[in-house]
C-alpha cells in the first residue's frame, strides 16, 4: 500500500509470438524475458501484489518461482490479435476475486524487460500526484503537431489530411510537446477500466530513462537489450 492506496501488478505472458516464437520464454542474458519484468515487479516497494495472466505451461513454472499469482487465460484471449483491453478485462474480476478491492491496476509487459522496481514505484507516486484515472510511460518525439499527416495511397498517389490543422502555423518554440507511449508501464484506476478503455490514451505520461523502455518485438531488438544490459543500461 502506498498513500492509502492499494496497488496490483498484471503481466500479460502468452505462449505465441510470430516475430520471436515462445517469446516470453526467450532467454535474455541467461534469464527468461519475462522473469525481468517478474523481478521488478517483486523488487516494487509499492506494489501490494502481482498477477500474471498466461496461457502457457512452461511460462507458468516460471511465474511459480516469484512471488507472483496465476491467472488462467483461455486460448481465445491469446491469440495474435487479442486486444490487451480485453486481457484486462477478463483478469479485473480474477484479480478482485483472489485478493479482494484494490486501488489502481499496473500493468507491466513483458516486452519491456529493462524496466526497473524504481520506475514502478515512480510511476505509482505518479499517477497519485497528478490525481488522474490514467498514466502511461512515454517518451518525447522531436516532431511538431501541426507538420503530422495521415496518409490514404491511391494508386501511386497519396491523399493527405492533418491531424492538428489547428497548429499547421503555429512556431516551433510554441508548437506543444508530442510523446510516444512506449508500453512499459500502464496505470488506471481500477473503475476506469471497462469496455470503452482505450490502452494508449492516458491521461498523464511518464519520461522514464530510454533505455528503461526498450520493447522487444524482433531478434534485433534482442540484441540490442543484451548490449544494453552489458554495459549496465547506463544512460
Amino acid at each position: 500500500m502506498f498513500q492509502n492506496k492499494k496497488f496490483i501488478a498484471l503481466i500479460p505472458a502468452r505462449g505465441g509470438s510470430k516475430a520471436i516464437p515462445g517469446k516470453n520464454a526467450v532467454s535474455l542474458a541467461g534469464k527468461p524475458l519475462l522473469e525481468w519484468t517478474l523481478q521488478a515487479a517483486s523488487q516494487s516497494r509499492f506494489l501490494d501484489a502481482c498477477f500474471c495472466s498466461t496461457d502457457d505451461t512452461h511460462l507458468k513454472t516460471i511465474v511459480q518461482q516469484y512471488p507472483c499469482r496465476l491467472i488462467d487465460r483461455p486460448a481465445e484471449l491469446a491469440q495474435d490479435k487479442t486486444p490487451m483491453k480485453d486481457v484486462l478485462l477478463h483478469a479485473l474480476p480474477l484479480i478482485t476475486a483472489q485478493w479482494g478491492a484494490f486501488d489502481y491496476l499496473v500493468l507491466l509487459q513483458p516486452t519491456s524487460p529493462l524496466r526497473t522496481a524504481q520506475d514502478i514505484d515512480r510511476s505509482i507516486s505518479q499517477i497519485l500526484q497528478d490525481q488522474v484515472s490514467s498514466l502511461a510511460s512515454a517518451h518525447p518525439l522531436a516532431l511538431r503537431a501541426g507538420l503530422i499527416m495521415q496518409a490514404q495511397p491511391k494508386g501511386a498517389s497519396l491523399y493527405t489530411h492533418a491531424l492538428a490543422p489547428a497548429l499547421s502555423d503555429v512556431r516551433r518554440q510554441d508548437a506543444p510537446a508530442l510523446y510516444y507511449v512506449n508500453g512499459a508501464i500502464y496505470i488506471w484506476k481500477k473503475d476506469a477500466i471497462g469496455p470503452s478503455l482505450i490502452l494508449n490514451a492516458p491521461q498523464s505520461v511518464i519520461v522514464l530513462p530510454p533505455n528503461h523502455t526498450l520493447d522487444i518485438d524482433s531478434w534485433e531488438d534482442l540484441q540490442h537489450c543484451e548490449a544494453v544490459l552489458k554495459n549496465n543500461y547506463k544512460e
